[in-house]
């Protein structure tokens, strides 16, 4: 009776059993099948290391408000062992301060006559012009000061000394003390270096007239001889006299009036 062919069982369908060759690991261990490992994760049997420590909460110990902050430790205490480059440094400088710019005699005086009338200052010099009688009252506030102190008085008169004869002629016709038109004259410079607006008119008008006054009383008294006769001219220098006389005169009276003043 024949027997029927039985082909030969492979390796891979034979079922591994438990404690037979095929289910022991090369090393020698039990392996353990996916359906036991299945059943320990679900009974929570075993979990990886690294989870069981995710799964802990960490919370940081927290400080109480109360406690105080360690103060901080200034810097400057810590000292460093290496020598500063000496070449970087800047060394004091051994010349003295340069002192600002102190204002000249004039600008004092103009400043002093305001500071002891501020009745004088313009409201608006810039835009509005200052006639000739606010430029007369500021010329005597600056004599006023002047005259108060008596070696800066003198230093006027003398640089009023130096006016030419027509000038000191023009001034005598017009009673006008050297003193007060050299201040005025002061005033007015400082006026225009500051832009202040001056309507002089007035005042200028004055002065030319008297000007040529003097030019026409020395032409009359010096060129007009030449051509005349002795009495003539002798009259003529007679007149120039006379008129130098009241010129002298008129200076002294005004001189006088300033000071009784």
């Amino acid at each position: 009776m024949a027997t029927a062919y039985t082909p030969p069982r492979t390796p891979t369908a034979r079922k591994s059993l438990p404690g037979s060759p095929s289910a022991i690991s090369p090393n020698g261990t039990a392996a353990v099948s996916p359906t036991h490992l299945q059943k320990r994760k679900w009974q929570g049997g075993e979990q990886p290391q690294h989870q069981q420590h995710l799964s802990v909460p960490t919370t940081p110990p927290q400080v109480p408000d109360s406690l105080p902050h360690p103060a901080a430790k200034p810097m400057f205490n810590q000292q460093s062992s290496r020598q500063p480059n000496m070449q970087h440094i800047v060394q004091p400088s051994t010349h003295p301060a340069q002192q600002p710019l102190q204002a000249t005699i004039p600008q004092q005086i103009f400043m002093a006559t305001f500071k002891r009338n501020h009745t004088l200052m313009p409201v608006a010099p810039t835009t509005e012009p200052i006639g000739s009688r606010r430029v007369d009252a500021i010329a005597h506030g600056c004599w006023d000061v002047v005259f108060s102190k008596e070696a800066l008085m003198t230093d006027i008169t003398m640089k009023a000394a130096f006016y030419t004869p027509l000038k000191l002629r023009a001034l005598a016709r017009l009673n006008w003390l050297p003193s007060w038109w050299f201040l005025r004259e002061m005033a007015v410079s400082l006026m225009k270096q500051q832009g202040w607006m001056i309507d002089d008119s007035e005042r200028m008008g004055e002065w030319h007239e008297a000007v040529d006054w003097c030019k026409k009383a020395e032409m009359k008294c010096f060129g007009g001889g030449a051509d005349a006769g002795a009495g003539a001219a002798t009259q003529d220098v007679g007149l120039c006299a006379t008129q130098i006389q009241e010129l002298q005169a008129a200076a002294a009276a005004a001189a006088t009036k300033q000071v009784e003043s």
